[in-house]
């Protein structure tokens, strides 16, 4: 479910390691469902239309746990820009189950928690020219408060509004090298609604005692070395992260070797 710039571009070709922090938090995971799109509309125009079953199965949905709902309408200006591609559009979530979570049945399959966010709504801007490459983000998600069944329980949930911003510049300064940067702020409106993402900074030692808080700002900058496009490449990024109101001031270094085939 394609919802923000980043999430509408395949883990085989982000440019960072990991997403930003809001683009993971609002994913409601691989779900069954359909959807239409189209391009090309009076010239500039594009549009996404999706229904999706809110649970997250290991095979198909059932389809009786509710549904999530995502539309999008895009505005293609590279001709007026002068630029090689330049998209902006205008993402909407609707899920009728915010904070479900389907009972475990299978010990080799734990299915995740649908977001706690009745709505989300996102800016997207996306352009590249020569080089150059840019990719922002603007995500509001509207918390929710109410009960909601989690491994065939009923668990009260208190999530509230969440905002945040996130910008990735990349250069390519040689063939095949390319530096990437990313700054991200995140804010909540209640105190510990946001979590240090899952993987690398909750897990670095010692891991810290307090994980969550109110806002969350990180600063990434890395290169990439493509051996044969996004089918293989090198990726080491250092990216410095701070959780304010929680216990997490630090830095994590990546480094990995990306491929699909």
């Amino acid at each position: 479910v394609k919802f923000s710039r980043e999430q509408e571009i395949s883990s085989k070709e982000i440019i960072t390691v990991e997403r930003s922090l809001l683009s993971n938090l609002l994913f409601p995971g691989e779900l069954t469902g359909a959807w239409v799109s189209g391009k090309g509309i009076q010239v500039h125009w594009l549009y996404e239309l999706g229904i999706y079953g809110s649970d997250r199965a290991r095979e198909f949905s059932d389809f009786n746990t509710g549904a999530v709902v995502l539309g999008k309408v895009g505005y293609d200006y590279s001709s007026q820009a002068g630029l090689d591609s330049a998209i902006v559009s205008f993402h909407y979530m609707h899920n009728s189950e915010p904070g479900y979570g389907a009972e475990q049945t299978d010990s080799n399959f734990k299915p995740s928690n649908s977001p706690s966010f009745k709505d989300s709504i996102a800016l997207t801007n996306d352009i590249t020219h020569g080089r150059f490459g840019l990719t922002t983000d603007v995500i509001y998600g509207f918390g929710f408060v109410g009960d909601a069944e989690q491994n065939g329980k009923i668990k009260a949930i208190d999530q509230s509004d969440v905002f945040g911003i996130s910008l990735i510049p990349s250069y390519f300064i040689a063939d095949g090298l390319q530096l990437v940067g990313r700054l991200q702020w995140a804010t909540s409106q209640d105190s510990d609604d946001l979590s240090l993402p899952g993987r690398y900074e909750n897990y670095a030692p010692p891991k810290p005692k307090k994980d969550t808080g109110d806002s969350y700002t990180s600063a990434y900058v890395g290169l990439n070395y493509y051996l044969y496009g996004h089918k293989l490449k090198l990726m080491n990024g250092l990216e410095y992260s701070k959780m304010g109101g929680g216990e997490y001031d630090g830095y994590t270094f990546f480094s990995g070797l990306r491929f699909s085939f």
